[in-house]
């Protein structure tokens, strides 16, 4: 993995991830088993959104009804692959040339950005069920984002692929034409 590479991550147990795939699947059952994603920063550290629960680094283990704070945040890489009985990551590298400066600017810069619960809950729902957008226009959607929406901001600003980060699908990331896998 380089600095930039997307990490497709899918979680086994979890209540958020179990829903993220049970609607993601309805959609497109490959790209479904995947329900979170993150940026390789560089120095065994991830930028992702996350609302997640917080894992027992020692165990891998989600400890029930904790969250850590829901915003776009720096991580160790180590908290997904030391336990692979648990995670399994499908890593994405960009077709466009990585200019490893620019793109762990446009991370920083994104670093702290709320997650957007309400998309999660929500419009994504909605997306995945009706197939049309109710969700924020691309200015709203700056303000709070989930995972992918996250990941695809940062190499829309970067190289301007992923035009529609803001009403996007994991899908959106794991079929993309400018990333190999």
């Amino acid at each position: 993995m380089k600095i930039g590479d997307i990490g497709l991550l899918h979680t086994e147990g979890g209540v958020l991830p179990e829903a993220v795939q049970y609607f993601q699947q309805k959609v497109d059952y490959e790209s479904g088993y995947y329900n979170h994603s993150f940026m390789y920063y560089g120095d065994g550290e991830i930028l992702e959104a996350a609302p997640k629960e917080w894992i027992d680094h020692e165990t891998g283990e989600h400890i029930k009804g904790k969250l850590i704070h829901a915003a776009a945040n720096f991580n160790t890489l180590s908290i997904y692959t030391d336990h692979p009985d648990k995670y399994e990551i499908l890593w994405l590298t960009p077709k466009v040339p990585c200019n490893t400066k620019r793109i762990q600017y446009l991370m920083r810069k994104w670093s702290g950005t709320p997650y957007d619960f309400k998309n999660l809950l929500g419009d994504q729902i909605i997306q995945y069920l009706f197939g049309w957008w109710w969700g924020k226009n691309k200015k709203k959607a700056e303000k709070l984002m989930v995972c992918h929406e996250l990941t695809m901001r940062i190499y829309n600003e970067y190289s301007g692929i992923f035009p529609d980060w803001n009403k996007s699908r994991v899908a959106d990331i794991y079929y993309s034409k400018d990333h190999t896998k």
